[in-house]
């Protein structure tokens, strides 16, 4: 009996602390079709954005019709953004035209918008709670 008091004493009044995860969930909308798949990039630096080779995670799913849910599990809480394009011809990669901008539908979180280019990670980033989270990504074709 004297050890589970012990025990008990340890858990409340020690240092010891649990640390929290968070999930994040995006709903990926716009799609102007169901073929293909959609390929979604997690980054955490600035420096790494958004090379899709620099993300700490990489997340894919086959296009349905009515909903496009990707998620990330089991984050630590702190600040993301995301990037992801809509792979429709199936070939792992970002097609682009012949002049430059990509021929495939693209999106980032807080649906930030670019000059001639991607946006910057500042204006893509967001913050990451303990538990659940939810974002929405509009997916724009040039």
């Amino acid at each position: 009996m004297m050890r589970l008091y012990a025990l008990l004493f340890l858990l409340i009044f020690s240092r010891i602390t649990f640390a929290a995860t968070a999930d994040l969930v995006i709903q990926v909308e716009g799609l102007k079709n169901a073929q293909g798949q959609v390929r979604a990039f997690l980054f955490d630096a600035s420096s790494a954005f958004p090379k899709e080779e620099l993300s700490i995670r990489q997340q894919q799913i086959a296009v349905a019709d009515n909903k496009n849910i990707i998620r990330f599990n089991k984050l630590s809480p702190g600040k993301y953004a995301v990037s992801l394009f809509h792979d429709e011809n199936n070939n792992g990669e970002l097609d682009s035209k012949w002049y430059g901008p990509p021929s495939e539908g693209v999106g980032v979180s807080n649906n930030a918008k670019g000059g001639f280019g991607p946006p910057k990670y500042e204006q893509c980033e967001f913050e990451v709670k303990p538990g659940h989270n939810l974002i929405s990504i509009k997916v724009k074709y040039l």
